[in-house]
């Protein structure tokens, strides 16, 4: 399945895939494949504490732009909305915290678990590469 408007564009897309094949994040060797469906491209978009809901499995950050800031905080020993209903997400520890400069730096994480992007001046871009529940019936 192929979104309308990326269908539009069929070369951004290419370019979007190259540009991560070639800009791997720690890990994961150059030219490897990571099992995608969607990429996310966010401008001047600075997410407040949450977990996404609609991703499978890892997801990869990448920032890029003129700013200061936006670092993304993320909380690997997140218990889970089981646990920790989101209402409550502010309660995470900032101890357990773990931040990424992730500009010009692809990284990976697990993006059910709480995660956000630190406030910033100029512009930034990001783009996030994940694959969507139900993927498979495409």
């Amino acid at each position: 399945c192929v979104a309308q408007k990326s269908s539009m564009f069929p070369n951004v897309t290419k370019v979007l895939c190259r540009y991560l094949r070639d800009n791997p994040p720690e890990g994961l060797p150059l030219g490897s494949d990571f099992p995608f469906t969607t990429i996310c491209i966010n401008k001047d978009y600075a997410a407040t504490r949450h977990r996404d809901k609609n991703n499978t499995g890892l997801s990869i950050v990448r920032a890029m732009g003129d700013f200061e800031g936006g670092r993304l905080r993320y909380w690997p020993t997140d218990p889970g909305p089981r646990l920790l209903p989101d209402p409550m997400l502010s309660k995470l520890e900032e101890a357990d915290v773990v931040t990424f400069d992730v500009r010009g730096t692809s990284v990976v994480v697990d993006s059910t678990k709480a995660h956000e992007v630190e406030p910033f001046t100029g512009k930034r871009y990001s783009l996030v590469y994940f694959s969507v529940p139900g993927y498979e019936k495409c």
